[in-house]
């Protein structure tokens, strides 16, 4: 596209921008994404599979995540529902945050 963006594997162009954007980070630097809603996360995480920019999602269930996000180099985002399930996290080791509601 004019922008560089390949939208069509994405679905739409805030996906596409937001791939874009992370793939521009400098090396290392982690990001934290933010969306408001549940099914977001899932669609946000297909994006950046098929873009190959390894992610974890945070569940109520499963917090072990955060210290995947923390201490694995190769884990360069953190998707969050914002709201209860993100309130006292420390994510300190963040550099970029992100809020994104695709739906």
């Amino acid at each position: 596209g004019e922008h560089g963006w390949e939208l069509a594997p994405y679905g739409s162009s805030k996906l596409a921008g937001l791939v874009q954007l992370l793939r521009s980070l400098p090396p290392g630097d982690k990001a934290v994404v933010f969306t408001r809603f549940p099914d977001a996360l899932a669609l946000i995480g297909r994006a950046l599979k098929r873009a190959s920019i390894v992610a974890v999602a945070l569940s109520r269930v499963d917090k072990s995540v955060v210290d995947t996000f923390r201490t694995d180099p190769q884990t360069r985002v953190l998707l969050l529902e914002a709201g209860e399930s993100a309130a006292g996290l420390t994510l300190t080791c963040a550099q970029h945050v992100v809020f994104l509601d695709v739906l």
